[in-house]
């Protein structure tokens, strides 16, 4: 194996506005969102008890990229959630309001929802993700740095696939993302043993073949080539 370079990766940062009532329905949100490397705010949960928390939450709100409400019949009753919407709103981030009972109101009526199902999270955060690619350009690199990040720790064959797949509907990636992705792929079993990450991989080789490293290439399809043995 080519000695390994390290690779310097950005990360999405999102804020998650909720009712403290729908602390397990936001808890779960933010779980699978990290596990595609996204760097999650959730007040109640990561403020620490002796942070000056109100201050915190400002600060997380001017630093983050993306703004998520997740909008139930509880989110207008918080003493909070208006006014994260309102500072997210007035220096135009990215807002993707989550609807699961009620529609966008005040400062987020001008955006449109994505329809959430609390049994479908793992679906609606892939919907999240390639929204955040298609509406805010500059977030590109880091989305495509967190996904390739993210499949570099599949745990099974089923997580591979899905989560090259999800790499597939993305363009414009540059050399060192399509070396790196390349690298964790022949570092990982569950990647280059499965043959849903395979042929997902395969497409995006056939691709982008010309900007990727020669010798690093040999390595992952060598690998490859031994499952089918």
């Amino acid at each position: 194996m080519t000695a390994a370079k390290k690779y310097s990766w950005k990360s999405v940062r999102i804020f998650l506005s909720y009712s403290s009532t729908d602390r397990e329905i936001a808890g779960e949100l933010k779980e699978n969102l990290e596990d595609f490397k996204m760097e999650v705010f959730l007040a109640h949960e990561d403020i620490e008890p002796t942070a000056r928390w109100q201050r915190e939450i400002f600060n997380n709100l001017e630093n983050c990229d993306v703004f998520l409400p997740i909008l139930t019949k509880n989110y207008p009753d918080s003493d909070w959630t208006d006014q994260e919407a309102g500072i997210a709103y007035a220096p135009d981030k990215l807002i993707i309001p989550l609807k699961v009972e009620i529609n966008p109101y005040g400062f987020l009526n001008k955006y449109q929802a994505l329809k959430f199902r609390v049994k479908r999270i793992r679906q609606i955060c892939e919907t999240i993700i390639q929204t955040i690619y298609k509406k805010r350009l500059e977030s590109g690199h880091a989305v495509r740095d967190c996904i390739i990040h993210s499949l570099a720790d599949s745990n099974s064959f089923q997580d591979a696939k899905q989560k090259s797949r999800l790499l597939l509907e993305f363009d414009k990636y540059t050399k060192a993302q399509l070396n790196q992705l390349i690298r964790v792929s022949t570092e990982n079993s569950q990647i280059y043993q499965s043959y849903g990450a395979q042929d997902n991989l395969s497409i995006l080789i056939s691709k982008f073949k010309k900007q990727i490293d020669r010798e690093l290439l040999n390595e992952y399809q060598g690998r490859v080539r031994r499952t089918k043995f």
